[in-house]
């Protein structure tokens, strides 16, 4: 009896540099500290430039805070932002409902009403 060996192709040195990086941990696109240090880190780079530049042209509250003043006022007027958190919340979400219902209900008259259609498609 024969015995059969396969031979196996030779690794090539990329492949097992592959295998190596896959074993090592990664900070870069791969994983969530990478995911997460771009975004952040570049938004603390824009609020300290803004914050500069407020600071150095002395720009007036009114036209442009700075992000020390507008975090300072949430901070201040809290309760007042929390106590109308809900009812905004709720009435965006009920114009929302009734946009959508609105919509669906005309979307229907349009497809089904030849004259609605022929009268309102070069309008859509």
């Amino acid at each position: 009896m024969k015995s059969s060996s396969v031979e196996q192709p030779p690794v090539s040195s990329e492949a097992a540099e592959g295998a190596r990086a896959e074993q090592r941990p990664r900070l870069g696109r791969g994983s969530a500290l990478g995911k997460w240090l771009l975004p952040v880190g570049v938004i603390l780079v824009v609020l300290c430039i803004w914050q500069a530049a407020v600071a150095i042209f002395g720009l007036k509250p009114y036209f442009i805070p700075s992000p020390t003043l507008i975090a300072r006022t949430f901070w201040d007027n809290a309760a007042t932002i929390g106590d109308n958190t809900v009812p905004t919340v709720l009435q965006a979400l009920t114009g929302f409902a009734i946009g959508n219902a609105l919509a669906v209900v005309l979307s229907i008259w349009f497809v089904h009403v030849r004259p609605a259609r022929r009268a309102l498609y070069p309008l859509a």
